[in-house]
């Protein structure tokens, strides 16, 4: 514990100074737009996401947090910036056994210009314009987790335009108590020139009660210009309500700056939507506004109210908990053996089951209504050891079979049963949101 509030107290020492340094490459540097940052979460924080990573935007933040997302996502947010120019962008990630792949689109407009000649008469107007698109992947390994992402970006403007190649690149340790994270954005030429390319460190700390959760985060990022300094801190309400702060600023000092840097936000989460906004300040140039609104495609949830569909498949009281074996097999009906030489049924191994593709039957009949079958093979999942097997698998097994004994049985002991389990969830992966929304219904 000695060791991690150390390293987001030195990195919070360690930035002593003031002011604002968003996208502060340096002005060689071509396609500065791909500084255009995704998200209005992050946004509010600061900057300060790397490791925190936690929605789709992470595609831009770090793409090696796409391994912790749980469900098929889809992300789009809208950044009205100073007079009329404007950033949108649209992120999407699918989970895989082995992690997840992401995708991002995004549009940068930068307002309309006008165009005069040598003698200062007008000829016309132009919009300069910037279309980007990437392609991300992330393998998860046990606490930690890789991503890569290449990404194509071109910026047009009147009879001109230049387009260029990158790779972004990160690495995430997290734990219930917290995260760390390490990479690189932007690695890549265009025109002769080099990406705005930028290399990142960072830190959260999460503590307090599951319901009432701080989450301190902190990142360092070093540009081709001087190191950029992020801080963030959220408050979450029941996973529901989020309040956000955050400040940003550089080591070099630029005037008529004062008040630049300083954000904030909050974030609303109805069912499968949530909806972030973000207000953040850059001095003389005035506030920023940004909106994203993200779908989470997981499985729906049972309605709240423990009587409000109780099943006709009454489910047992769950039982005194199995000893988990290192390896469990599919046990074959009992039968006696045809006695003959050319009969090998005995010799024939039984098939291993696998905890993730168990845990997604048991979904499957959920979905379906058949919640005592759904019961029996999440018992099952949640009995095979797998230390390759990510721990919020078995979360979501426990979780879900809270669910089934809270809603969908009555027999005797089944919310005492629901809130066991709900706690095993919640002993897997502390922020466990359906565990965590479902105990406290049950407390």
């Amino acid at each position: 514990m000695k060791v991690k509030n150390f390293f987001v107290l030195f990195l919070v020492f360690f930035s002593a100074k003031t002011l604002l340094g968003q996208s502060l490459s340096q002005s060689q540097d071509a396609l500065q737009s791909m500084n255009a940052q995704a998200g209005a979460q992050a946004s509010a924080l600061g900057g300060a996401f790397s490791a925190l990573a936690d929605d789709p935007s992470a595609i831009y933040w770090n793409p090696a947090g796409l391994a912790w997302i749980k469900n098929s996502e889809i992300q789009t947010t809208y950044n009205q910036w100073f007079q009329d120019t404007f950033f949108q962008d649209l992120n999407a990630v699918f989970p895989t056994d082995w992690g997840a792949l992401g995708a991002r689109v995004s549009y940068v407009n930068f307002g309309s210009f006008q165009n005069r000649d040598a003698f200062g008469n007008p000829i016309g107007t132009q919009t300069p314009q910037a279309f980007a698109a990437a392609l991300a992947s992330s393998f998860r390994f046990g606490a930690w987790g890789l991503g890569l992402s290449a990404k194509a970006e071109s910026e047009s403007y009147t009879g001109y335009s230049v387009g260029g190649f990158g790779v972004d690149a990160g690495a995430l340790y997290r734990q219930s108590w917290g995260s760390f994270s390490a990479g690189l954005r932007n690695l890549g030429s265009a025109a002769g020139y080099s990406l705005p390319t930028e290399f990142y460190l960072g830190g959260e700390l999460g503590f307090g009660p599951r319901d009432s959760r701080f989450r301190l985060a902190t990142d360092v990022t070093f540009p081709s210009g001087p190191a950029v300094f992020h801080h963030g801190l959220e408050w979450a309400y029941d996973q529901t309500l989020f309040i956000r702060v955050g400040y940003e600023w550089s080591a070099q000092v630029f005037q008529y700056q004062d008040q630049a840097g300083f954000g904030g936000g909050v974030g609303l989460k109805v069912g499968k939507l949530q909806l972030d906004y973000s207000l953040v300040s850059y001095g003389d140039l005035g506030l920023t506004n940004k909106a994203a609104l993200a779908y989470d495609f997981g499985d729906a949830e049972a309605p709240a109210g423990p009587k409000s569909a109780v099943n006709k498949k009454e489910v047992s009281a769950a039982p005194a908990p199995v000893k988990p074996t290192p390896t469990a097999r599919v046990s074959s009906p009992t039968a006696t053996p045809t006695a003959g030489p050319k009969d090998q049924s005995a010799s024939t191994p039984a098939p291993v089951l696998d905890m993730r593709q168990t845990y997604k039957k048991g979904i499957a009949a959920y979905q379906k209504g058949d919640y005592e079958a759904a019961a029996s093979l999440l018992r099952q999942a949640s009995a095979i050891q797998d230390k390759s097997v990510e721990s919020f698998y078995y979360a979501e097994t426990f979780a879900m079979l809270g669910v089934i004994e809270q809603y969908h049985s009555t027999a005797p002991g089944h919310l005492t049963a629901a809130a066991k389990d709900y706690r095993l969830a919640l002993k897997r992966e502390p922020a466990n949101e359906t565990a965590l929304k479902h105990l406290k219904q049950l407390e």
